[in-house]
């Protein structure tokens, strides 16, 4: 089994530590300690030594650039700190992502970080599509639209031509085999989370999902989008669905009331066999 502790979410109910709008998690193998995502950067520190870690890992992976997964590792680097020995993002992790406000101008919600910093502090490896980090341990991006998916219409990328919809590229989740089933995690889950469990059965046919973490982004969505989403997390009968930050409270009652005692809400503090 792999023991999960959600380090950074929207919501806690543990004493000692912090709750902010970011995700992060440690994912402690028999072999590797992964820390997945770092919330806006308020939490991070706090919470890791809460939580009785030492704040460095074997492995560091950021899902996608935007500031509520990468605050931490912005604010690490400032300190100088590597949070651990190797970093892997996906290659357009740097992009200019951008946020639509209702006055119609845009704020950037990117990656606050120098890569060239970046390198030097950390062994920095970017990936794209199916890439085997360590044994059965895997990244995933270039995630296909087999389903349309679209929750966000405040969310943009900057390019020469000026700011266009984010397909959002640089989106990657994680994969480990493990006892001869999977383990998924993702972090917001913008390219939708019925294209990832859709794009896991096509890279690992031959094992099935066990369990299922991170953000479902459905807290803009309408109540016909997350009926959607529900019915089919419904239909996979996926043993282990933990989900909380970007799936907003109502998607999670909603996919909750749907499937039942398999589906529970991430919040710092949060430890798990998973």
């Amino acid at each position: 089994m792999i023991k999960l502790t959600v380090v950074a979410d929207n919501y806690t109910d543990s004493l000692s530590l912090c709750a902010e709008h970011g995700f992060s998690c440690v994912l402690e193998t028999e072999k590797l300690s992964i820390l997945l995502d770092t919330g806006q950067g308020m939490a991070l520190k706090n919470n890791l030594s809460a939580l009785g870690f030492n704040n460095r890992f074997d492995i560091a992976v950021i899902t996608h650039g935007h500031y509520d997964h990468t605050g931490g590792l912005t604010e690490a680097l400032k300190n100088g700190v590597a949070l651990a020995d190797r970093l892997y993002v996906h290659e357009n992790i740097f992009a200019g992502h951008m946020k639509k406000n209702p006055d119609g101008t845009f704020s950037f919600i990117g990656v606050d970080a120098d890569e060239n910093n970046l390198g030097n502090l950390y062994s920095l490896t970017k990936v794209k599509g199916k890439t085997e980090i360590a044994e059965n341990i895997f990244l995933c991006g270039e995630i296909p639209r087999y389903t349309d998916f679209s929750a966000d219409e405040n969310l943009y990328i900057q390019t020469p031509a000026g700011c266009v919809k984010d397909p959002f590229d640089d989106e990657i989740f994680l994969v480990i085999i493990d006892d001869e089933s999977l383990v998924v995690v993702t972090g917001c889950s913008h390219c939708g989370i019925m294209n990832i469990i859709e794009h896991t059965e096509k890279l690992f046919p031959d094992y099935k999902i066990r369990s299922l973490i991170g953000g479902f982004h459905l807290f803009r969505a309408d109540e016909s989008q997350t009926s959607q989403v529900a019915d089919y997390l419904q239909r996979k009968n996926i043993s282990n669905l933990l989900t909380g930050h970007c799936t907003g409270i109502d998607a999670f009652m909603t996919i909750k009331n749907t499937l039942g005692s398999s589906v529970n809400m991430t919040k710092a503090g949060l430890k798990r066999l998973v």
